[in-house]
């Protein structure tokens, strides 16, 4: 590295810090969508652009607060001005440069209870190793406790729509989402369980596609579908699970077929791709429908059975 770049790079560095106290100042005399949206987005640039030159996780949050902010203060105004978000239409996301998805989560942030909002934030700055994000602040709106979301894991990883898709493609239709969000399910299937219907001790039938929570319960998951499947009550299944082949609850898991998934996957709610890569499994007989849909995804892997 030359002497150059040596002195180059600190300066820049500092011109980052700098350039936060211009973003909060303007935040904090925002009176329009685009105005919020404009600052959220060169906060959030800034925030990548530390973390790509491994900048101190306490400069990412700094910047990542002002984001999240800019988020909150664009969901108000989207309550507020002409009526948007109540029903009132006259106004639509594309009038201020953003999709309906935008529009949702920012509302839903700004919906958070201030008292939880303003605790959040100080414990994710005081923190020495937790990401500050808008997906937690999400987390929070859907209810989630404080403690859970300033857990260094989180096992929800909402899929992907376009993955969802896939799976529709092979299955044809989903008869049952064993592992559904609550509020507005977000697989397309004839029957949802969510955490409140404890989905190990229902019956499964059907066509089904599981993404079990990845904490430390998903073997129990992985052993409810290995056995509601060998007993016939499920005819077909897509599994979304971490790409963990070392751990026991991927011997049990019977998959016909597996895609690795190439790279991380973004899953919804989440502002960065995944810390773990990512397998789809299928148990059925239509495996080359499967390999169809799902081969431009990853590396396409089939089990092997050998007599013993």
């Amino acid at each position: 590295m030359s002497k150059m770049s040596l002195s180059v790079e600190p300066a820049r560095r500092a011109r980052d810090v700098v350039a936060l106290d211009p973003l909060r100042l303007a935040l904090a005399s925002v009176t329009s969508v685009d105005g919020a949206k404009d600052v959220r987005d060169k906060a959030e640039s800034l925030r990548a652009h530390a973390k790509r030159i491994g900048e101190s996780l306490a400069l990412q949050n700094a910047c990542a607060e002002v984001k999240v902010r800019a988020e909150r203060r664009a969901g108000e105004l989207l309550d507020g001005e002409s009526g948007y978000g109540r029903g009132k239409k006259s106004v639509t996301v594309t009038d201020f440069g953003i999709t309906e998805n935008q529009a949702t989560r920012w509302q839903r942030i700004a919906g958070v209870a201030s008292e939880t909002f303003e605790t959040y934030i100080a414990a994710a700055k005081a923190s020495a190793d937790k990401e500050l994000t808008s997906a937690d602040v999400l987390r929070l709106s859907r209810g989630a406790d404080l403690a859970v979301v300033m857990s260094s894991e989180t096992p929800e990883w909402y899929t992907p729509l376009p993955l969802i898709e896939r799976v529709i493609a092979v299955l044809g239709a989903i008869d049952l989402d064993p592992c559904s969000n609550t509020g507005e399910p977000r697989v397309a299937a004839a029957q949802h369980y969510t955490e409140a219907d404890d989905g190990l001790s229902q019956p499964w039938r059907g066509r089904v596609y599981m993404n079990p929570p990845y904490g430390s319960a998903i073997g129990q998951w992985v052993d409810k579908l290995a056995e509601e499947f060998d007993y016939g009550n499920v005819s077909e299944a897509i599994a979304l699970v971490p790409a963990r082949t070392d751990t026991s609850w991927w011997a049990h898991l019977p998959a016909s077929m597996v895609c690795f998934v190439t790279g991380r996957l973004s899953f919804s709610d989440h502002d960065n791709p995944a810390p773990f890569p990512s397998a789809v499994c299928y148990l059925g007989q239509n495996a080359t429908k499967f390999a169809e849909e799902f081969i431009t995804l990853g590396l396409i892997y089939v089990r092997l059975e050998v007599a013993a």
